[in-house]
């Protein structure tokens, strides 16, 4: 869940053309933390009637849709349904529109989003997804002045990350829900994850202009492709981009960079999950650094481990902790005897740290600078078969929260690893397809490499991905044996929200500094 991140959308350019920063804007100003973890404005076309066809399609059926009035704009209805695509996702689908059409087209691109996916990949459980086409500001007819979510495109997250400890260097990484169910690690089985309603979270305005394969036409220069954007969302919320070591900028007025910290109390576990208007990191208070995600096992920032960066910025918080600094500051959270901070007052402290503070400059400045930050799948576990690396996206200055780090190189655009670029030129998917020779589904095989490092398996493999040798699940996580666990870290969040604090979205600035020699001395 990541940080939620909204998608708002990005001027148009050539294929081979550097794309312009954008400023991101919150879904609702509840609900800015919940976009923190997406991804940018695709615009890319679906495959057309003749392309060639996805291989290992699985089967789509429908339990049938059910339309009413909408509960706030007469003029509009929602339309619901659940929708089943083979054994790989179970979406709850609702949509929020004013033509009943558009909602039935919008589902079957979301089906077929799925299906590229579940045609590249196979998957032990299934996921459960809910997904809305909603309308800004709950109207048909929003105030583009005023309405925050008007020029909002959409945004998908994991919505509960699990702690998972690996057994060669005994670190805790945090694994979204989707990823986790794909696994054989000890409990998962035996029905002790306490696992949420839904995997992954996804939202979509209905008011923007969408178009889609079946409509007969060619799409024009102001519509988007929602087959190809929920294709792109779908894959971040299986866990691509999934950043929580180095992509939090507390204060747009200092070029520094620093992980996710946890708003909710230690013991609360598993953690909360993220929701449309609320999200367990980054928030009011600060009780500790949150652990690194998955993801952070395979990035390299610099030709050095993030979780190098990493631990030099948690021992030292500890370190501060420990010494009982008057610098940090104290907050009472309801429900906890766990000490929290305020985050201002913890940031600062780090600060005044000579190597916590060239940390985050370097963070910053290798953030902000193009080929510095690279996924290598051969990072973990030992023995791995996997060799490719894929540059990520780190070009971008001013730092942009929800583009930069999360996302491929934006000169992937002109090769098979286009899909999870920040923004796209305006082609269909079948031309992107043929002009870079990438495979049928869109997935590039070197964005397919991550997830497989990750833990997914492809989908012509003999069995499934094993990690029950080098990884176990924190046992705080885990539920007595025999104990139902579908569905209720929903009610688990309820009842842990007096101790976590209402995330705030913080703006972004940066700046290129020379830190290598202060870095040399940070290691130290």
């Amino acid at each position: 869940m990541t940080r939620p991140r909204s998608i708002s959308a990005r001027q148009r350019q050539p294929a081979n053309a550097a794309l312009p920063q954008a400023t991101s804007r919150p879904l609702t100003a509840g609900a800015a933390a919940v976009l923190l973890a997406t991804a940018a404005v695709l615009v890319l076309l679906p495959l057309a009637t003749h392309a060639r066809p996805l291989i290992n399609a699985p089967i789509v059926s429908s339990t049938g849709a059910i339309t009413t009035t909408h509960p706030s704009d007469p003029r509009a209805l929602r339309y619901l349904n659940d929708v089943s695509v083979g054994s790989a996702f179970q979406i709850k689908f609702t949509c929020d529109a004013t033509d009943q059409a558009f909602c039935r087209n919008a589902e079957s691109a979301l089906q077929r989003a799925a299906q590229r996916i579940a045609s590249v990949f196979k998957f032990r459980r299934t996921m459960t997804v809910s997904v809305a086409m909603f309308l800004p500001c709950e109207t048909s007819t929003p105030d583009p002045q005023s309405c925050d979510e008007y020029s909002t495109l959409g945004f998908a997250l994991p919505t509960t990350r699990i702690p998972v400890i690996h057994k060669d260097d005994g670190v805790t990484y945090m694994y979204p829900t989707p990823l986790l169910k794909q696994l054989d690690l000890a409990g998962v089985a035996e029905g002790q994850v306490p696992w949420p309603e839904y995997d992954i979270l996804a939202r979509f305005n209905s008011l923007r202009n969408w178009w889609f394969s079946t409509s007969g036409t060619n799409m024009n220069s102001t519509q988007r492709d929602l087959e190809f954007v929920a294709t792109h969302e779908l894959y971040h919320g299986l866990g691509f981009g999934d950043d929580l070591a180095m992509s939090n900028q507390f204060d747009q007025k200092s070029p520094e960079l620093l992980p996710f910290y946890n708003s909710f109390a230690p013991e609360s576990q598993p953690p909360p999950s993220a929701t449309v208007s609320t999200m367990p990191y980054n928030g009011n208070v600060f009780f500790r650094f949150a652990e690194p995600s998955i993801w952070n096992r395979f990035t390299y920032l610099a030709d050095r481990p993030v979780l190098d960066y990493y631990k030099v910025l948690n021992d030292t918080f500890n370190a501060i902790v420990q010494a009982k600094s008057p610098a940090l500051q104290t907050v009472n959270v309801a429900g906890t005897k766990s000490v929290a901070y305020t985050p201002a007052s913890v940031i600062s402290a780090l600060q005044r740290n000579e190597k916590a503070g060239t940390i985050m400059e370097a963070l910053h400045a290798y953030g902000t600078t193009a080929n510095k930050l690279i996924f290598k799948t051969s990072a973990w576990p030992a023995g791995t078969t996997l060799t490719s690396n894929l540059v990520l996206e780190s070009s971008l200055d001013p730092f942009m929260d929800g583009s930069s780090l999360a996302h491929t190189t934006i000169t992937a655009n002109v090769t098979s690893e286009f899909l999870m670029v920040y923004a796209t030129a305006v082609r269909s998917f079948k031309t992107a397809i043929d002009a870079t020779k990438a495979p049928a589904s869109g997935i590039g095989p070197i964005t397919k490499d991550v997830l497989l490092a990750m833990g997914y398996t492809s989908a012509d493999a003999q069995g499934f991905t094993s990690r029950k040798d080098v990884a176990d699940i924190d046992p705080r996580a885990l539920r007595a044996p025999g104990t139902s666990s579908t569905g209720d870290a929903a009610n688990s969040t309820t009842k842990k929200s007096a101790a976590a604090a209402v995330v705030t979205k913080t703006p972004a600035v940066s700046a290129v500094v020379a830190l290598s020699a202060a870095l040399m001395a940070a290691w130290i």
